[in-house]
């Protein structure tokens, strides 16, 4: 299994929004990054979605996703 698809794992069994957000907190993502991973995470929106949401295609999405879960490994 892949790292990403590990860090992807835990933050799913992350249940408390405040767990998720102390986890945001301690990291150095973007805004943007970090509304993506709520989105995703807390909303459970596809990425389709969010791109529309916020401006960016679906492929910039799932590759900013990808770059953020590579980011978050250390941490969690």
């Amino acid at each position: 299994m892949t790292e990403h698809i590990k860090t992807r794992k835990k933050l799913k069994n992350i249940t408390l929004v405040t767990a998720f957000e102390d986890l945001l907190a301690q990291c150095t993502l973007s805004d943007t990054d970090k509304e993506i991973l709520r989105m995703h995470y807390l909303q459970e929106k596809e990425f389709s979605f969010i791109g529309d949401t916020l401006g960016f295609s679906e492929a910039t999405i799932k590759q900013r996703h990808r770059k953020a879960l590579k980011k978050l490994s250390n941490l969690i």
